[in-house]
């Protein structure tokens, strides 16, 4: 039984057993509310291969636009992240000349302020 134990097997029998079936939240008609049954009869709706392949052809091409959408957002989340990573490589360099203008100026023993260290790095 493709590598079930009957022990498991007699379990599930157990619990499909006991299970309660679901009532639901909406009351039930009463025969005056119930819908009257129309009098013509209605064909049933025939299901032809070519009925089955336009439904197939539909969910296709539903599931190809939903991954195009996907494939588009997920370039775009790609764009913003290289982005950022610019950025992030730009205020790095930033700081290391900051930090080593700061350093010679410790080394010097003539400290500025922040706004010149700032105006000296983007030099």
């Amino acid at each position: 039984m493709l590598g079930v134990k009957k022990n498991t097997i007699y379990g599930w029998k157990r619990r499909w057993k006991h299970k309660k079936p679901r009532l639901s939240n909406k009351p039930q008609p009463t025969k005056e509310e119930a819908p009257q049954e129309s009098t013509k009869e209605e064909a049933p709706q025939e299901i032809t291969p070519e009925s089955v392949a336009d439904a197939l052809l539909k969910r296709v091409v539903d599931a190809l636009t939903e991954h195009e959408r996907l494939l588009a957002e997920i370039n775009e989340c790609k764009r913003l992240t290289l982005e950022m990573g610019k950025a992030l490589e730009t205020e790095r360099q930033e700081k290391d000349r900051i930090l080593k203008i700061h350093n010679d100026q410790v080394k010097t023993r003539r400290v500025t302020d922040s706004e010149t260290l700032r105006r000296l790095a983007k030099l």
